[in-house]
């Protein structure tokens, strides 16, 4: 939570900001949102607890409000400043059981698709057992 607090206020920092123009302030908030959806791809983030939904709306009057903006040009701005990241809750692939990579188990692990090992590794490594 208050980790979504920090950030909340560094986005704040950056909407907020006086000496910006639109177009600035949606390229220097496109990074820090892009990152934070990155790193939280996998968790829950649906809630009203985290949601950006407030921040955008507010983005968007700061940005409606300068005079070279129409609806258009804001709508794109917004889209840049709050890019869409893929999102998929719990994807992460299960280590089975009671496997570890030190118990010598190599076929699984080359089957896991681990960087370690491609496929002519645990094809060469059936082959071996």
């Amino acid at each position: 939570m208050a980790n979504f607090k920090a950030f909340c206020q560094k986005v704040k920092g950056i909407v907020n900001h006086s000496n910006y123009g639109a177009t600035v302030k949606a390229e220097k908030l496109a990074p820090v949102v892009r990152g934070w959806r990155n790193y939280h791809r996998y968790c829950k983030m649906n809630g009203s607890r985290n949601s950006l939904w407030r921040i955008n709306q507010r983005a968007w009057k700061v940005f409606q409000e300068e005079t070279k903006q129409n609806r258009l040009s804001t709508y794109k701005l917004i889209k840049k400043a709050f890019p869409a990241v893929p999102y998929s809750e719990n994807k992460h692939i299960n280590v089975r059981g009671e496997k570890s990579p030190y118990d010598g188990d190599m076929v699984y692990w080359s089957e896991r698709k681990s960087k370690l090992y491609d496929g002519e590794t645990s094809k060469a490594l059936r082959e071996c057992l």
